[in-house]
């Protein structure tokens, strides 16, 4: 099977946006399992509480949604669908937004 230089390109293009939507997703997972909550809350033990609560409720829906879309672009992309390379680089800002929206 040969392949030409225009489904090379493509397919390489396809997988760095897969690569770069994983590691900004990453990127801010870390952001946002780094929350201080001890500066945030002033010291008090029940509002550092419901601030770790409220920041791992976040983590969580972060990951669950980074990953299904991070997945979901990952299958869209093998399918060759020219909006798997915008939903794989969106993964992680949208997961963030949504879980800072949330929590």
């Amino acid at each position: 099977m040969k392949v030409d230089r225009a489904t090379a390109l493509a397919a390489a293009g396809r997988v760095a946006a897969l690569v770069l939507g994983l590691m900004l997703a990453a990127a801010l997972g870390l952001f946002l399992m780094i929350g201080d909550c001890h500066a945030v809350s002033g010291g008090e033990f029940d509002a550092i509480r419901q601030c770790e609560i409220a920041k791992r409720n976040a983590v969580l829906v972060f990951i669950a949604l980074a990953v299904a879309m991070w997945l979901t672009s990952a299958v869209r992309a093998w399918r060759g669908a020219p909006f798997a390379r915008r939903l794989a680089l969106l993964s992680g800002p949208v997961a963030y937004v949504v879980s800072g929206v949330l929590f």
